[in-house]
């Protein structure tokens, strides 16, 4: 209910994803909210095309996932925009392919992607989808493993985590290798640590090490996925 009265039918997509609350406590530039205005687009195929996948096409998984219970209307008009984004822009034998999406694009919609396609009833277009995503599957992952060590990256074993992913097959052998890269890169603690700092102010390192704690149950939880440790 609180996902479905934020969806925007005006823009075929959800504002915001933060709540303005966000704001009063520490937060990262990256998270935070922009109170952005949000302007109807009248035309279906613009919509499509500025359809914004980052993070949004996750409460889209949702609606798909649980879309017994979803006005059927709703329902469809929720899942029609990433749906057609993905036929119509990330396919390389449509001819609205957009190859700058993986020559300058970020690895959030591709990852995001992933995740909803797999919640969809509809067998025939998640197969077809599936295969879309697969046609550039390593495009936004760092294969230089060395980086991650002091920087902000996504390795394989970053974007895919389980076996059960959908892209897992077409990128196997670099998500294992770079899930054992990870692995050597935890601390004596115990801990996962990120490599990189959120800064200096005390608010900032408290809130790294609360991430870093979940990043490191999110580690045992992957390896256990992977079948690298017994929990």
């Amino acid at each position: 209910k609180y996902i479905l009265e934020r969806y925007h039918p005006e823009i075929g997509n959800w504002g915001d994803p933060a709540v303005p609350e966000v704001n009063d406590g520490v937060y990262n530039y990256w998270v935070r909210y922009r109170g952005a205005e949000i302007t109807p687009i009248e035309n279906e195929n613009e919509k499509i095309k500025n359809y914004d996948a980052n993070e949004r096409v996750c409460f889209a998984a949702f609606v798909a996932l649980y879309s017994e219970i979803v006005p059927e209307k709703l329902y469809r008009d929720i899942i029609k925009y990433p749906i057609e984004y993905i036929l119509r822009y990330y396919d390389e034998n449509s001819p609205n392919y957009k190859k700058n999406i993986f020559d300058e694009g970020s690895p959030y919609d591709f990852e995001y992607f992933q995740w909803f396609v797999p919640c969809l009833k509809h067998k025939d277009i998640a197969d077809k989808l599936t295969a879309i995503l697969c046609q550039n599957p390593a495009t936004f992952m760092e294969l230089d493993y060395a980086k991650s060590d002091n920087e902000y990256v996504h390795l394989p074993c970053d974007a895919i985590d389980s076996p059960s992913n959908i892209i897992y097959p077409a990128v196997k052998d670099l998500v294992d290798g770079s899930l054992e890269y990870r692995i050597k890169q935890q601390g004596d603690d115990g801990r996962w640590p990120l490599g990189w700092s959120f800064g200096t102010d005390e608010g900032f390192v408290k809130l790294q090490t609360q991430y870093e704690a979940s990043r490191t149950m999110g580690m045992l939880a992957k390896l256990k996925r992977f079948e690298r440790i017994e929990l």
